[in-house]
C-alpha cells in the first residue's frame, strides 16, 4: 500500500503549517521569548477590557506583562540552555526542508486560493506534531511545552515554576487552558490539527466548523 496524500488546503493553512513548522524548531533551539514569550503576548492583548464569559478581564499595562514574560523566558533559556544555543537554522532543520517543499509551488498556482500538496509517508504526522506543539503554546498548556525540553530533575521544577509565572501573568489562569479558539491564530490552527488527527484515527474534539464558514477546511485523501 502506498502512503501518499493528497491534500488541498487554502493558502492560509499552508501559512499557519509553515508558521507552526518555524514556531517549534525556534522554540526547541532556545528562542524562548521569540516563540513561547510573544504567544503569551499575543494572549494577553486578546483578552477583552472588561469580562467576558470564559474570559477574565484584562490586567496590568503592556510594558509590565511583556517585562515579566521576558524575564521568565530568559530564565528558562539559562536553564536549559546555559546561555548556549544551538545554532541550527531553520533551512538546514527537517521542518525548514518540509517547509521548503511546501512552498515549492508555481508563481500562477500560488495566485490560486486552492492548490494540491504532495505529502510523503509520515509527513502528515510530523506537520501535526508541529501544529499541535504551536496550539498547545498559545492556549497556556504548559506541561504539554515542557515536555519538549531535555532537562533534568533538578531543572524540570525551576522551568515549570517559570513557565507558570508565565501562565499566571500573560494567560491571567492558575490552572487549565482557555479553548483553542481563544484567538483568531489559534482557531485557525485548530482546523488544521482536528481534521490532520481525524483522520490519523486520533479523534479529540467533538466537532470541527471552519473559521469562516465559506473557507472550507483543509482535505486529506490517501491515494492507494
Amino acid at each position: 500500500m502506498k502512503y501518499e496524500f493528497q491534500v488541498r488546503m487554502q493558502q492560509r493553512h499552508l501559512k499557519a503549517i509553515v508558521g507552526a513548522l518555524k514556531f517549534r524548531q525556534r522554540f526547541l533551539s532556545g528562542d524562548v521569548y521569540g516563540t513561547l514569550g510573544r504567544a503569551a503576548m499575543d494572549a494577553w492583548e486578546a483578552l477583552p477590557d472588561v469580562a467576558h464569559g470564559a474570559y477574565p478581564a484584562r490586567r496590568g499595562n503592556k510594558g509590565a506583562v511583556q517585562l515579566e514574560v521576558l524575564k521568565a523566558c530568559r530564565a528558562i533559556e539559562d536553564i536549559v540552555w546555559h546561555q548556549k544555543r544551538p545554532a541550527q537554522t531553520f533551512s538546514a532543520s527537517s521542518g525548514g526542508m518540509l517547509a521548503s517543499e511546501l512552498l515549492s509551488q508555481s508563481a500562477t498556482k500560488e495566485r490560486h486560493t486552492r492548490f494540491i500538496v504532495k505529502l510523503k509517508k509520515g509527513v502528515l504526522k510530523e506537520i501535526g506534531l508541529a501544529v499541535e506543539f504551536e496550539l498547545r503554546a498559545r492556549i497556556g498548556h504548559m506541561d504539554a511545552i515542557v515536555a519538549h525540553l531535555d532537562v533534568g530533575r533538578g531543572e524540570i521544577r525551576g522551568v515549570v515554576s517559570q513557565c507558570e509565572r508565565i501562565k499566571a501573568v500573560a494567560w491571567q489562569i492558575e490552572c487549565g487552558n482557555y479553548g483553542p479558539w481563544f484567538t483568531h491564530r489559534t482557531r485557525s490552527l485548530y482546523d488544521i490539527y482536528s481534521v490532520i488527527q481525524q483522520k490519523e484515527g486520533e479523534w479529540r474534539y467533538s466537532a470541527v466548523c471552519p473559521l469562516v464558514p465559506s473557507v472550507p477546511l483543509m482535505e486529506i485523501l490517501r491515494c492507494i
